[in-house]
């Protein structure tokens, strides 16, 4: 709980890393119409762009917020993970 605490805090101070750039840059597009456009042609699946573009329409677009939605993931995710093991004990 202390490191997850602690990384928090760290998030504002260090700044965005190559592959996180990469999906910044994908995701801030002017409007949804112009996101679906860029991504037709790319390779990667749409969903998590999509997903970070309405992020970044509704709490902002900084490197905290954007990163905020991958946490969030990951938080969701071990509380479920937690749960299921609970469950097959």
């Amino acid at each position: 709980m202390a490191f997850a605490l602690k990384a928090l805090l760290l998030v504002d101070v260090t700044s965005l890393w190559s592959d996180e750039l990469y999906s910044v840059g994908k995701s801030v597009q002017p409007s949804f119409r112009d996101l679906l456009a860029m991504l037709r042609n790319d390779t990667h699946p749409p969903v998590y762009y999509s997903l970070l573009w309405f992020w970044g329409q509704s709490v902002g677009q900084n490197a905290v917020t954007l990163r905020l939605l991958s946490w969030l993931a990951y938080g969701l995710g071990g509380i479920v993970m937690v749960f299921q093991a609970g469950a097959l004990a």
